[in-house]
């Protein structure tokens, strides 16, 4: 815990940590980013098939409507600037079901 830090070390922000951080930025514009589940038994070349939507899908206000479709976290969270210098995230390698 002493020792100084060489300015190259990077941080992985876990999906989960990074979502909240984007749903507490869009909350106060009254939208938020919805993780979608997997359809059930259905998989392509290995890996699990989500609805049209996408993984992530951006709903807003009051309406509940989706704006925005097939989102990729990590682009929204370097948009709104969420991500500090030394931190970066990847996204988690779907697994077989």
């Amino acid at each position: 815990m002493g020792s100084k830090k060489d300015g190259k070390t990077k941080v992985e922000v876990a999906e989960r940590a990074l979502l909240a951080r984007i749903n507490r930025l869009l909350a106060e514009s009254g939208e938020r980013i919805v993780r979608s589940r997997p359809l059930r038994g259905k998989l392509f070349r290995g890996k699990p098939v989500y609805p049209d939507v996408g993984r992530y899908y951006r709903v807003s206000g009051k309406a509940r409507a989706v704006v925005g479709r097939d989102l990729d976290l990590g682009a929204v969270a370097r948009e709104l600037d969420l991500l500090k210098s030394w931190e970066i995230y990847s996204p988690p390698v779907a697994s077989e079901a």
